[in-house]
């Protein structure tokens, strides 16, 4: 994929930022453009970050066009079911996408998205990000723990995300970013970040408590909840050192929690 080949899509593309770096997503069918205006608006970007990401969405016409991936000269190579695949290169950031028509683009840009971010020194979370007097919460869970619910009873508190947050290092800080991957709460209007500053397991109770975690524990609480399918493994080696590193930078809890308002001073006195 040549520079003048995305040069010549650029009509029919869109720029998006998540966790600062910029994806250029080009289309050979630009109607899917509006889908990016309705559901990712506070995420286009005007900007020129440095880290740019190139992706070309081609069509796969036939139902039983073949999606079989060859494994020569790409640093990302991967399949999703019969969906989509994706094929390119860390070095030049670019990379093409072979897809059905109709594809859940949101689906499609998350696993991009997870790829993409450990590669930079990040990776995405199920989990919910609450921000507070400059310090980001999250709450970290599978499905029916209570992310929606916490985020729910955050008031005036920024809500990063229900569903799925993105946490990268910059400097000598993790960071809590903002992701447009929501779950029944609905799209929030904000794209930013802020300073991790605790990481809390959730489990619904009858009674708010709570109890610190070892890095042990908490790496082994964390695992299942990165959002990853590529299992290359250096991006794998590299996400278990990001666990290990966060899970011991970071103070970890469980948290068992009542759905009331008064679990931000309940947290706040943990904090």
């Amino acid at each position: 994929m040549s520079k003048g080949n995305l040069e010549y899509l650029s009509a029919k593309s869109i720029n998006f930022a998540i966790a600062d770096i910029n994806f250029s997503m080009s289309f050979e069918y630009p109607a899917r453009i509006d889908w990016f205006w309705k559901n990712y608006r506070s995420f286009i970007s005007y900007n020129h970050h440095k880290e740019k990401v190139f992706i070309v969405v081609k069509a796969i016409q036939k139902d039983n066009e073949d999606l079989t991936v060859a494994d020569r000269h790409f640093s990302l190579n991967l399949k999703y079911g019969t969906v989509f695949k994706i094929r390119g290169n860390f070095s030049n950031g670019q990379f093409i996408v072979e897809a059905r028509k109709g594809v859940d683009l949101s689906g499609l840009i998350r696993v991009l998205t997870s790829a993409v971010l450990i590669e930079k020194g990040g990776f995405l979370l199920h989990a919910c990000g609450v921000a507070q007097d400059n310090r980001g919460y999250v709450f970290c869970g599978p499905s029916e723990s209570g992310k929606t619910t916490i985020a729910s009873l955050a008031g005036k508190r920024p809500v990063f995300s229900d569903e799925t947050v993105a946490l990268r290092k910059n400097g000598n800080c993790w960071y809590v970013y903002s992701t447009p991957f929501f779950g029944n709460l609905g799209k929030q209007e904000i794209n930013g970040n802020i300073p991790l500053h605790t990481l809390f397991f959730i489990h619904k109770s009858p009674v708010f408590s709570h109890q610190r975690l070892s890095q042990p524990q908490a790496l082994k609480r964390l695992l299942p909840n990165i959002n990853f399918i590529d299992m290359h493994q250096n991006r794998v080696n590299k996400l278990l050192d990001m666990a290990s590193e966060i899970t011991n930078s970071v103070s970890c809890y469980d948290l068992y929690f009542k759905p009331q308002n008064s679990i931000w001073r309940y947290i706040h006195g943990i904090s």
